[in-house]
């Protein structure tokens, strides 16, 4: 495609949510998805949900996982799902649990009751992302850089740490630095497509610097 943008998606903490099987759980997946990134784009063009633009589904990324973090996981006490109590029944006997365990009833299976929900967050992870686009790339960049809603990596609490925008380039995915050499993961990711995986070889140096070059 030519020319594409380059970001770098850093924070304390993200969150790349696949699909839901409850609302009790909610994991995330261990690098950001497709639905994630062009999410990022819709944000920083100012469109409200229903209202986006087409285009955008047009556009392509390449993750370089450049630290894929940690998982840890967060409780927080909410309404009770109505649902919850069948889902929990149902992965019980998946997992062989018998009715008299105590595992097998749900944490506030009852309706009027509050419940326990379990959130996982990738901490300290970093990830370089190449955006392309065939017609769209100019107006990708200056969304990003002056964004009209805040951008945030999965949860609004989440905002990425500096510097964000890498810039332009023509070059190739492995001639932004990392913070140490060697060869790292990557992840193609197109819509309505598997994400295709592969691997890198990258080098130590400062994407500052880099940044200020492209």
């Amino acid at each position: 495609m030519g020319e594409a943008l380059y970001l770098r998606l850093s924070a304390p903490l993200q969150s790349w949510a696949g699909a839901r099987t409850t609302g009790h759980f909610v994991r995330t997946k261990s690098h950001p998805t497709f639905t994630g990134l062009i999410g990022l784009i819709a944000a920083s063009q100012g469109w409200k949900r229903g209202e986006w633009e087409s285009w955008v589904y047009d556009t392509e990324f390449t993750v370089r996982i450049d630290d894929p973090g940690s998982r840890v996981k967060d409780y927080q006490i909410i309404a009770n799902h109505p649902d919850e109590q069948e889902y929990r029944k149902r992965l019980a006997v998946c997992e062989g649990l018998k009715k008299n365990d105590s595992n097998y009833a749900p944490t506030g299976s009852q309706p009027d009751k509050s419940a326990v929900v379990v959130r996982e967050y990738l901490a300290y992870a970093e990830f370089i992302v190449r955006v392309e686009h065939p017609t769209m790339i100019d107006r990708i960049r200056d969304g990003f850089q002056s964004p009209e809603f805040c951008v945030y990596l999965g949860r609004k609490a989440f905002a990425p740490t500096f510097p964000f925008v890498l810039g332009d380039s023509d070059n190739a995915l492995d001639s932004v630095p990392a913070r140490k050499s060697g060869v790292v993961q990557t992840v193609s990711l197109r819509n309505n497509s598997r994400p295709v995986y592969g691997e890198l070889g990258v080098y130590e140096g400062d994407v500052l610097e880099w940044a200020s070059a492209a």
